[in-house]
């Protein structure tokens, strides 16, 4: 049966950059906050693929509500016929909506990246519905993948749409520790690849290895943006793990800057809603807060989409 289309209450679009299709406007300083009235689903979807970040303050709607607004935006329908749900390694589920994880503390540093990259079909669309939020602290971290790519100069933008990452799901945090500016691991990859080799554990949810090119081509918008993930990400093919690094520096770094970097600070009854292709997020420390302060639903809607390269030519989906 498809699903019922859910009226939301009005809501905040967080702007991401100045976009909308291929026309740019100056890039934005800072994220900002639209106010707009959810008067269909084709605005919402609109909303969400021009801002990439998308809140709607003060959501009182229940899990099947909640599932069937984000089974109206494009996924692949086979795997909610069969489970299969990519944000699997979270066991704790609500009853009868096996889509949505429940979630309070997290026990992962805090890093910038996009969700589960090393799959050929990474999710285009993640959310969070915040229904207990503690008064300090717990706030999650957003910016713009596309406005990473478009600080970059005409010479690095070329370069960039030649690069390919290499990623490897089974090292993810083993042994390796996140530098305090959330970007960069220390130089002990190569041990923890080696140890993964040697003493191999079972992923039951998406490949071993994978590769993506470092820059994407978005099929809604035509927009290209920075696709990475630092928890999952070794080298460029071709390329050592030191200068895999130098070359990330530039695009990273610049795009993380605290001006250009909104701050979610949750209030109970939040939904957000991102555009994981397009857009960096990351926890912030949660030991300001008790586990028993902060309770949500975190969903990741499975793709049937793969990646599209830089240099590959989409139709749009929109």
């Amino acid at each position: 049966m498809a699903p019922v289309p859910v009226q939301l209450r009005s809501h905040t679009a967080v702007r991401v950059q100045a976009h909308k299709g291929t026309a740019h406007t100056a890039p934005t300083t800072c994220f900002q906050e639209t106010a707009r009235r959810a008067a269909s689903l084709p605005e919402i979807k609109d909303a969400q693929w021009q801002y990439g970040v998308t809140l709607y303050r003060g959501q009182t709607m229940g899990p099947a509500e909640e599932s069937n607004f984000l089974l109206s935006f494009p996924h692949d329908e086979s795997a909610v016929t069969e489970g299969r749900f990519c944000n699997g390694f979270f066991p704790e589920r609500v009853p009868g909506h096996p889509m949505l994880a429940i979630r309070g503390k997290t026990s992962f540093v805090p890093v910038w990246h996009m969700d589960k990259n090393e799959l050929v079909c990474p999710p285009e669309l993640c959310s969070i519905h915040m229904l207990k939020a503690p008064a300090v602290g717990g706030e999650t971290l957003y910016a713009s993948a596309v406005h990473a790519y478009e600080l970059l100069s005409p010479e690095k933008k070329a370069f960039f749409d030649t690069l390919q990452c290499e990623y490897r799901a089974d090292s993810a945090f083993r042994g390796l520790t996140i530098h305090e500016n959330g970007v960069w691991r220390v130089d002990d990859v190569e041990a923890a690849v080696k140890l993964a080799d040697e003493e191999p554990i079972e992923l039951k949810y998406g490949p071993r290895y994978m590769v993506h090119p470092l820059v994407i081509r978005d099929p809604y918008t035509g927009l290209k943006s920075i696709f990475y993930n630092t928890a999952l990400f070794t080298n460029f093919v071709g390329y050592s793990r030191q200068q895999s690094r130098e070359i990330l520096e530039e695009a990273l770094v610049a795009a993380t800057a605290p001006e250009l970097v909104v701050e979610m600070k949750w209030q109970p009854g939040d939904f957000v809603m991102w555009s994981n292709r397009m857009v960096f997020h990351s926890n912030t420390p949660d030991v300001m807060f008790d586990a028993s302060e902060r309770l949500f639903h975190l969903a990741f809607l499975d793709s049937k989409t793969p990646v599209v390269a830089a240099q590959e030519r989409v139709q749009s989906l929109a």
